[in-house]
């Protein structure tokens, strides 16, 4: 069983928040924005183009600080496509225009910002060591 190729988008404000999505099919169940790197992509176009889907920000309000991983994580069970678990690659935005609206796509119903610890705390256990992984690489990146 392999892995499947993914990012995972955190967008952090300027006081240092970071932003978390509540799924769409879950009430309550909250994570990072993230999606699959399609064929032909590399992991600067898959954020990209996640972060515009999920999120509704674009370059023009945010840019990319710096990214890390891949880091590994096991589904509790196969996904529908036999995929074992993902290996995402972190990337940190930070935004730069206060004035961006954000636009939840189908797979969020809200967003909001929390510290790295309560996002570390919100999110479902078998993707935590990740986010720790993550936010330790981006700890001299904090604004």
């Amino acid at each position: 069983m392999s892995y499947r190729r993914n990012v995972a988008l955190v967008v952090e404000n300027g006081a240092g928040l970071v932003l978390m999505g509540e799924r769409s099919d879950i009430a309550g169940a909250w994570q990072l924005p993230q999606g699959g790197i399609e064929k032909g992509e590399d992991w600067q176009q898959a954020a990209w183009r996640e972060l515009e889907e999920e999120t509704g920000l674009t370059a023009t309000a945010v840019t990319i600080v710096t990214h890390a991983g891949p880091f590994r994580y096991d589904l509790p069970r196969r996904s529908k496509r036999g995929f074992r678990g993902q290996e995402q690659t972190y990337v940190l935005f930070r935004i730069t225009d206060t004035t961006a609206v954000l636009r939840p796509g189908v797979e969020f119903r809200s967003f909001c910002w929390m510290t790295r610890e309560e996002a570390t705390a919100a999110v479902i256990d078998f993707k935590r060591p990740c986010y720790e992984a993550a936010f330790r690489a981006f700890r001299e990146h904090q604004a």
